[in-house]
């Protein structure tokens, strides 16, 4: 005889089971409730900057990195994005920005590297919207500066010359009348990509990226491919994607180079 009692109790086990194999099977943006606050830290690749200046034409520009890694440009998240029905808004400021102009630029008959930053005294401000199906929005206000430095003595030696000062939308300090508004989209992931510049600290960390302590709903952000900053008020563009540490092959070359100096400085032998 089959004892039908059984087949609540198996039916019950059975439902668990599937129920649990479920939740191991359920995507990571679905589980993870909230990405925490930290900083990004992004690089400005050749060819994709720019900004045209009445007066000095279109000046393309580059990344010049202040570190860690190929770090040119820094963002901070303000606060945790708490998912509320798959979304949130959270505010951000961009709080360093280094960009070069690729080629010398002559300035009253004078060639000179241009450098573009975020304007001393200003705060860039704005928000992010990110979403749980790993897509985000932005929209920042940004004060930037140019400033003009003899070509490759460096932006320790960045001035403001008259000449942008002068040109219109400019202060007297060669920042912006008015703070350039910028907006943005892309996609994002929870975990760093290959090479990717890292920096750990626990939750509560703004200037981590990677934190070390995240809870079950808690997890990171990281830019996936290149992000393109639009700029409002000036024909201008900012792309920019996640900063990377340099790889072993540069690395070694450069102890090599290193090495090769160090051996052709012991070879060389003092004139009798």
């Amino acid at each position: 005889m089959i004892n039908t009692r059984l087949k609540p109790v198996t039916t019950g086990l059975i439902g668990a089971v599937g129920l649990g194999v479920a939740l191991l099977g359920m995507p990571e943006a679905v589980k993870a409730a909230t990405v925490v606050a930290g900083t990004d830290y992004l690089s400005s690749p050749a060819g994709s900057n720019f900004v045209t200046i009445g007066g000095l034409g279109t000046i393309q520009l580059k990344g010049l990195p202040f570190g860690p890694g190929n770090t040119d440009t820094t963002v901070e998240r303000q606060a945790d994005c708490v998912f509320n029905a798959g979304t949130c808004n959270i505010p951000i400021e961009m709080t360093n920005l280094s960009l070069i102009s690729i080629d010398p630029v002559a300035i009253n008959g004078q060639l000179v590297d241009l450098f573009v930053k975020i304007a001393p005294g200003s705060r860039s401000t704005g928000i992010m919207t990110i979403n749980q199906d790993h897509t985000f929005s932005s929209v920042l206000n940004l004060d930037w500066q140019v400033l003009a430095a003899p070509v490759g003595s460096g932006m320790q030696n960045a001035t403001c010359v008259a000449e942008i000062a002068a040109l219109p939308g400019f202060e007297a300090d060669c920042s912006l009348l008015t703070p350039d508004q910028l907006t943005a989209s892309g996609s994002w992931g929870s975990t760093p990509p290959p090479g990717a510049v890292i920096v750990k600290g626990p939750v509560g960390d703004q200037t981590a990226n990677l934190h070390t302590n995240l809870g079950a709903d808690q997890m990171d952000f990281f830019l996936i491919g290149d992000v393109e900053h639009n700029h409002r008020d000036y024909a201008a563009n900012h792309t920019v994607r996640q900063a990377k540490v340099p790889e072993p092959s540069a690395v070694l070359g450069l102890i090599a180079v290193g090495l090769s100096s160090i051996v052709g400085f012991k070879g060389k032998k003092e004139p009798k």
